[in-house]
């Protein structure tokens, strides 16, 4: 058994490694050393286009609720700020994989020294956050409020860090400031469940499909919020979030115990023609 599974990281290694270098050179490094050469548009989506194939080398049966939700907030004339529970680098991911539109991430400053994540970072113009510096930090949401104002989609992780236990700790309490943003770039709310993107890296290597599942909730128009403080937003939104993730929990553990994680998962990027294309090898 410790052979087989030896061997199934070995395969993951190479597949992978092969691929993430394929991106690393011929586009992570040109993007993120000369953003202004490239439009926001292409550079994003060429992230966005590696993210299939990387999630497919990785085993992942994403499954994503509510994306109507978060059209409609595009849709609406103003800014977007995406909330979401943290659970690992690939939650970043699964949020690409749900926007066609460039989505802005406010992310720590230690994604930098990571060799592809940070070049992937740096290439779609992701402000990244030194949580020891407050002044810094207030740079950084004004940034980002800035970008809402011009009707851009801003994500953001207001626990501050991964729920490093999952499978037994909630969702920690969001940090009030993350949520100036909204307020002072004028933007609806869209808050994002996640669950299951903890395993791609811990998780036992013999799944032979890993569950995510992620749930969009029904936008909170900016109208609804302008009259709050950033403690109360913070509050509203935990408990939609965390509420959620309870539920997902439960989907969760009824996939494992039905024996889906030993069979290959459905072909997830074919849900749209465009997440279809992208999953097409090249």
């Amino acid at each position: 058994m410790k052979i087989k599974l030896f061997f199934k990281w070995i395969r993951s290694g190479l597949t992978s490694g092969v691929l993430l270098l394929h991106y690393w050179f011929w586009y992570f490094i040109r993007y993120s050393n000369h953003p202004e050469k490239y439009p926001i548009e292409k550079r994003y989506g060429m992230v966005r286009r590696a993210c299939v194939p990387i999630l497919k080398h990785f085993r992942a049966d994403l499954r994503i609720e509510g994306l109507d939700n978060l059209k409609e907030s595009l849709d609406s004339g103003k800014g977007t700020l995406v909330v979401m529970n943290h659970l690992s680098i690939f939650d970043m991911l699964t949020v690409i994989m749900a926007s066609e539109k460039p989505v802005t991430f406010i992310a720590k400053k230690e994604l930098r020294k990571t060799p592809l994540l940070g070049r992937a970072t740096r290439s779609i113009d992701a402000l990244l956050l030194d949580r020891d510096d407050p002044r810094q930090a207030i740079t950084v949401f004004q940034k980002a409020a800035e970008v809402g104002k011009n009707k851009g989609i801003v994500c953001v992780y207001p626990e501050g860090t991964r729920n490093k236990n999952p499978l037994e700790t909630p969702v920690a309490d969001f940090h009030p400031g993350s949520f100036k943003v909204a307020l002072r770039g004028e933007c609806n709310i869209v808050c994002i469940s996640c669950f299951g993107t903890f395993r791609y890296l811990a998780g036992p290597t013999a799944y032979r499909s890993s569950p995510v599942n992620m749930h969009i909730h029904k936008m909170i128009p900016y109208e609804e919020i302008k009259g709050l403080n950033t403690t109360q937003l913070a509050e509203k939104c935990h408990k939609i979030i965390n509420d959620e993730v309870d539920l997902l929990k439960i989907k969760d553990k009824e996939y494992l115990e039905v024996g889906l994680h030993k069979k290959k998962g459905p072909k997830w990027w074919k849900q749209s023609p465009a997440l279809e294309a992208m999953g097409k090898k090249k």
